[in-house]
């Protein structure tokens, strides 16, 4: 590989620096933010293959479907939220975490994973 990632674990952010003020408020608010709108949007529940009313919604921009990318949503909130844990531990995000992991293991028959399909086709 010609340009192999460095692990997040060797950087560092100075105390007080524009980074580091970001970062905390990420952890400390974006993060619950982002946990509450997963929920609140279905995203968070997509992975018990179940039902969400917000799944029925008429599209915004017709012909074009709502949002169907909710596993890649989650996901991402996932990896944000395991790189802030390795810091600042938080048991409600590591519990939120934990949960969507085994909701994922549960939901992946064969190997794959595209939900939309299952819930809304």
């Amino acid at each position: 590989m010609d340009y192999p990632q460095e692990t997040f674990v060797n950087t560092t952010f100075t105390p007080g620096s524009f980074w580091a003020r970001r970062r905390e408020i990420v952890r400390a608010q974006t993060l619950r933010h982002q946990l509450e709108m997963l929920k609140k949007t279905g995203r968070y529940e997509a992975f018990k293959l179940g039902w969400h009313p917000s799944y029925s919604d008429p599209p915004t921009v017709y012909p074009v479907p709502n949002h169907q990318f909710w596993d890649s949503d989650v996901a991402k909130w996932i990896e944000g939220a395991c790189y802030l844990l390795t810091d600042h531990f938080d048991t409600e995000i590591d519990e939120a975490v934990r949960e969507l992991v085994r909701m994922i293991q549960g939901a992946q028959h064969g190997g794959w994973i595209f939900e939309y399909p299952l819930l809304c086709c």
